[in-house]
């Protein structure tokens, strides 16, 4: 049996072989026609800042409907205002995330969706999704975690 090395380092929570190597995720959040509670949204993304933080990890928020309308670090969440934090009166579109993740090249781990379900999705995905919706939404892929 060949014996394999591994560089082990502690980020304090957990112990990673070098060789795994970590990805990002990325949270995107639904703003078209829903209503955000913007301490609520805040509060997840402090949750999540912390999960990436444990599992060192990236993560990345975006803003959404038809088009992307923010981006940033996730560490960055709590310079996040109301002002900044419009909603939107157009259909969110699931292929908005993708072309974003494509288009900048992200190396993505999971997606995490905020959403009130109405949004336009294709019949498969090719990332891991984790909707985080309202109670009574259905997706074709995904876990979806009810709020």
């Amino acid at each position: 049996m060949e014996n394999t090395k591994y560089e082990i380092r502690s980020t304090g929570k957990k112990l990673y072989p070098k060789e795994i190597k970590r990805k990002d995720v990325l949270i995107a959040v639904d703003i078209s026609q829903n209503n955000i509670d913007f301490n609520n949204l805040k509060d997840l993304l402090r949750l999540f800042d912390n999960m990436t933080k444990d599992y060192d990890m990236k993560g990345s928020v975006i803003t959404f409907d038809s088009k992307v309308h923010l981006d940033f670090h996730l560490e960055a969440y709590d310079k996040l205002s109301e002002e900044t934090l419009t909603i939107s009166t157009e259909k969110a579109d699931f292929d908005v995330i993708t072309n974003y993740i494509n288009d900048n090249k992200l190396d993505i781990f999971r997606i995490f969706v905020l959403t009130d379900g109405h949004i336009k999705t294709p019949k498969t995905c090719e990332y891991e999704v984790v909707w985080i919706t309202d109670p009574g939404n259905e997706f074709n892929f995904g876990t979806t975690l009810k709020l």
